[in-house]
């Protein structure tokens, strides 16, 4: 449990810094960047924008995959226990994406 609360006064440019360091390295926010770095946690160079691009194409893959299971399923063409288990595999992966955007 985090009881502890520090103040630290910083310049504009030294807060714009802090901003843009705790976005690049998607921490999602600057104390949460700050505990990383106390933590000598390996925090990880992303690309914001690239990962926003990710999830929007992932949403639109599974909800194209959910509408063939949805096909699959009334026109009885294939066992749809594959498709089912790649959608839910492909919302695993944008519920990550999420927590690092």
């Amino acid at each position: 449990m985090k009881k502890r609360m520090i103040t630290l006064r910083l310049s504009d440019q030294e807060y714009e810094r802090l901003s843009e360091l705790a976005e690049e390295a998607g921490t999602g926010t600057r104390s949460g960047y700050i505990r990383a770095c106390i933590n000598e946690k390996k925090i990880p160079n992303l690309n914001v924008a690239e990962l926003k691009a990710v999830k929007y194409q992932l949403l639109k893959l599974g909800n194209n995959l959910n509408q063939m299971v949805y096909i699959a399923r009334i026109e009885g063409i294939c066992d749809t226990a594959e498709l089912e288990q790649l959608l839910k595999e492909i919302h695993e992966q944008v519920q990550k994406i999420y927590k690092i955007i």
